[in-house]
């Protein structure tokens, strides 16, 4: 893992474009570098998810992607978080 540092006054968050170049990114970790480069616009196609592209000065240098979706709980494992929530 890369220890960089960027000033947040520079970054930048920008949806992930068709038209974006991809091919440089590499954050070191495979699975997730071929989910950017390979599924995340069509996932984002087909309203599956939604792709946000961290820049600086134009380059990408990190990525986060919000899923449309659900965890359902049983009632025991609501039971038990709201229980610890008033711990």
């Amino acid at each position: 893992m890369h220890d960089y540092k960027f000033p947040l006054e520079r970054l930048r968050i920008e949806k992930l474009r068709e038209s974006d170049l991809l091919s440089y990114f590499d954050c070191g970790n495979e699975d997730l570098n071929d989910f950017l480069k390979n599924e995340a616009y069509a996932h984002q196609s087909i309203w599956c998810s939604v792709t946000w592209l961290i820049k600086y000065e134009n380059n990408i240098v990190g990525y986060f992607s919000l899923l449309n979706d659900a965890i359902e709980l049983t009632s025991s494992h609501r039971r038990k978080m709201e229980e610890q929530a008033y711990q």
